[in-house]
């Protein structure tokens, strides 16, 4: 039993990487409370981004397995379309609290267009990758399997 949980650890930890990638794009659309002062998240949310990206993709070129990427795909276009309905209702947030100077809506700070852009070239980006893999591997397998036939 030990034995087959092992196997399956590297496959636990790619996703839970590509999920701990996406919760740090939620944080950084998520509105903000910063209680009236100065809000330093944004650094910690691109340092911390950085390096989930990074080790996300080291992890995935480690692994390298197709069925992953595509999978990783698929989640990744779900997400997107999360992130498309989120800031439209973030607008929404936006129209509501400008309106109101008093407590608590003058601490709750919606997040601004640029961080969704950020969010979606970084989705964007990943999925570029993702495909670009995705059919490099495809045509690897592919040689390799031709390969052996033309030799057998």
């Amino acid at each position: 039993m030990k034995i087959r949980i092992l196997t399956y650890l590297p496959h636990i930890i790619y996703f839970l990487v590509l999920g701990v990638l996406l919760l740090l794009l939620v944080w950084i659309v998520s509105p903000s409370d910063t209680g009236g002062g100065m809000d330093f998240a944004p650094f910690l949310q691109a340092a911390l981004l950085f390096a989930g990206v990074l080790a996300y993709l080291i992890y995935d070129l480690s692994l390298h397995k197709l069925n992953f990427r595509i999978s990783s795909q698929f989640i990744i276009f779900i997400f997107l379309a999360w992130s498309f309905r989120h800031y439209f209702k973030m607008q929404e947030l936006n129209k509501l609290c400008s309106g109101h100077p008093e407590p608590p809506y003058d601490s709750l700070i919606p997040p601004p267009i640029d961080d969704f852009i950020v969010l979606w070239v970084v989705c964007q980006g990943i999925l570029f990758y993702l495909f670009l893999f995705t059919n490099v591997s495809y045509l690897l397998n592919r040689k390799k399997l031709l390969t052996n036939r033309d030799n057998a």
